[in-house]
């Protein structure tokens, strides 16, 4: 019995081992794919490099990094699968880190790009108004310029009140001003 009870103990402290380890050892394996990515998206290997970042989210899910990477190489993919995959992953980090601007930008461009202008111009509106930033202020604004002309008016001089010479929200709102309602 009492040979069996080491047995169970030292089995224990392994499997104890084998979890710590994990837990310690996943974001650096996690970190080193990034890399991995960077290198192969820095040698115009794009396919491989968005390879890289999914497997570091698979590692860590955590791992904010690789999700703006995916998310962005998503979206300059212009490829719908990509696209969805890439939204499907901002929507993921921004569940843990819901205020990562980056994170709202790139998935407002992956909606962008597939022609759902609501739901982007909800991530640049928050962008922007987090950021004083009147770029992602003025994309929100085009996207909702057919449908609520008014919002799109008062979403450009928000941006203008962030940079009162900011160009695009400046030629945006005069040719916005003049159209007929």
């Amino acid at each position: 019995m009492s040979a069996a009870r080491e047995l169970v103990r030292r089995l224990a402290v392994v499997i104890i081992g084998i979890v710590a380890a994990a837990v310690i050892v996943r974001p650096a394996v996690s970190s080193a794919l990034v890399t991995r990515g960077d290198e192969l998206a820095f040698r115009g290997d794009v396919e491989r490099a968005r390879e890289m970042y999914r497997r570091a989210l698979l590692a860590d899910a955590n791992n904010v990094v690789a999700a703006d990477r995916y998310v962005f190489s998503a979206m300059m993919s212009h490829r719908v699968p990509l696209l969805e995959a890439g939204i499907a992953v901002a929507s993921a980090s921004l569940t843990r880190s819901p205020r990562d601007i980056a994170m709202h930008m790139d998935r407002a461009l992956c909606e962008q790009a597939l022609h759902r202008l609501s739901s982007a111009a909800v991530d640049f509106e928050f962008a922007g108004t987090h950021a004083r930033d009147p770029r992602a202020m003025t994309f929100a604004a085009l996207d909702v310029a057919n449908e609520h002309k008014a919002r799109a008016l008062q979403l450009l001089r928000i941006a203008l009140g962030f940079d009162p010479k900011f160009l695009p929200a400046r030629r945006d709102l005069n040719v916005l001003s003049r159209e007929k309602p």
